[in-house]
């Protein structure tokens, strides 16, 4: 079965999504809609994401929001590195997308990785929460011989890999969840893989060693004990324990559960590369008079070797 189909099916028509997830998803995953349609004999799927970016595909209504929030944009992404301005337009052209605050949040992004790391060193890296798959593909972009590894809830996974297979073949876009185990580098290929979060407890000891892992604004929408899953398996010794995050210092989920960056379960023999409010992430464009607005609390970010299990 085609990987789209495959979630589709599972996610979206049996939803076999994870009753253990956090409020915010129980809350927010249900609103995220996949229509399916078939043309001239071929899958055609329309898309609405709720919850977890601003992404905006070309239409007159987005034209206008682009030109309004235009200077915002500019000003946010100077000092980006040139060498990424060509593969940023890339993934932007290829996804169909206008720049918009989540994409020029990843062109930051990358240009202050490379002044910490030469990045084209790395062989695999694992973004969790993506959204709609930019920043893998952006990396992928960049960086053609890096191997991506996506893990998401698999209602939003089905965006990852929708938008991936738009940038690069579909053929290198691997739904890990269809490889029959035991898995070996063989089977994983090089291209961007994709695993749904609620069963990535079951394929970690398959996973090769990760370079780096990337989280930007989804361990604050997630519980405490899914954030302590994914420490451990990032301080696996087989693992480089690199981390990058940037999230809210603290959130209250629906539930009035408050998640704090402080508490996500650091240990004394961390070792952090910077740590600070990301200078980039404190505000955001909109329509809505005074145009430009603080998000709801102080996004922190950092670089952190974390000490081994």
């Amino acid at each position: 079965m085609d990987s789209l189909d495959y979630l589709y099916q599972k996610y979206y028509l049996d939803d076999n999504s994870n009753q253990n997830t956090s409020s915010h998803w129980k809350k927010w995953g249900n609103l995220s809609k996949v229509k399916k349609d078939i043309k001239k004999g071929k899958n055609i799927f329309e898309l609405q994401g709720m919850g977890f970016g601003d992404q905006q595909k070309i239409g007159l209504k987005n034209i206008i929001k682009f030109l309004l929030s235009s200077p915002y944009l500019i000003w946010m992404a100077k000092k980006s590195k040139r060498k990424f301005i060509k593969p940023f337009i890339s993934t932007l052209h290829k996804s169909r997308f206008l720049p918009t605050f989540d994409s020029v949040k990843s062109l930051k992004l990358l240009s202050h990785l490379d002044e910490y790391m030469n990045l084209s060193n790395l062989k695999n890296i694992l973004i969790i929460g993506d959204g709609y798959g930019f920043l893998g593909n952006f990396f992928k972009n960049a960086f053609p011989s890096i191997r991506i590894f996506q893990v998401n809830l698999g209602k939003i996974l089905f965006f990852d890999l929708y938008y991936s297979e738009k940038n690069i073949k579909e053929e290198n876009c691997t739904l890990i969840s269809q490889i029959q185990k035991p898995l070996n580098q063989k089977d994983l290929g090089g291209g961007i893989l994709f695993l749904e979060a609620e069963i990535f407890q079951n394929y970690t000891d398959y996973l090769p060693r990760i370079d780096l892992v990337l989280n930007v604004a989804s361990f604050q929408e997630m519980n405490h004990k899914t954030i302590s899953q994914y420490f451990k398996f990032i301080r696996s010794p087989k693992n480089s324990g690199l981390l990058y995050l940037c999230n809210r210092e603290s959130k209250i989920l629906p539930d009035s559960s408050e998640i704090k960056f402080e508490n996500y379960g650091w240990d004394k023999n961390d070792q952090f590369i910077f740590d600070e409010l990301c200078p980039w992430y404190q505000n955001f464009p909109s329509l809505r008079p005074p145009f430009i607005h603080k998000f709801d609390g102080p996004m922190r970010h950092s670089l952190v070797k974390l000490s081994n299990a």
